[in-house]
């Protein structure tokens, strides 16, 4: 075997683990970028569920209050109305105060039931 023999195997030899050594670092590498996008996925999908999470706790944070205001203030106008009722029963009818307060204690009930529901 002559020396050129010799070399160009060596050099044939070497272009084969070269090729193998790239296809195992290009095999490597395209499973590192299979991985890297499924775990892009996963924390972007992470993240979203997180926002959505928080976006509704702001939101009931400002619902809440906001509905039990209403509530509140729509109560206070209907208790004015109740209180208007029997104010204007007091001057239709002449009754004194206690006469009011009798006539309050036995219909305010029902009153109240055909406003509130």
């Amino acid at each position: 075997m002559s020396l050129d023999d010799i070399e160009k195997s060596i050099l044939a030899a070497a272009e084969a683990a070269s090729s193998k050594v790239r296809a195992e670092v290009k095999q490597q590498l395209q499973q590192l970028q299979q991985r890297h996008v499924q775990q892009k996925t996963e924390l972007e999908s992470e993240i979203r569920q997180q926002a959505k999470s928080q976006a509704e706790k702001v939101r009931r944070s400002y619902l809440i209050p906001g509905r039990l205001q209403a509530k509140k203030e729509l109560l206070t106008e209907k208790q004015k109305l109740i209180g208007q009722l029997y104010t204007e029963i007091q001057k239709e009818h002449g009754l004194a105060p206690a006469e009011v307060k009798q006539l309050r204690e036995r219909s305010e009930v029902a009153i109240a039931q055909m406003l509130f529901d």
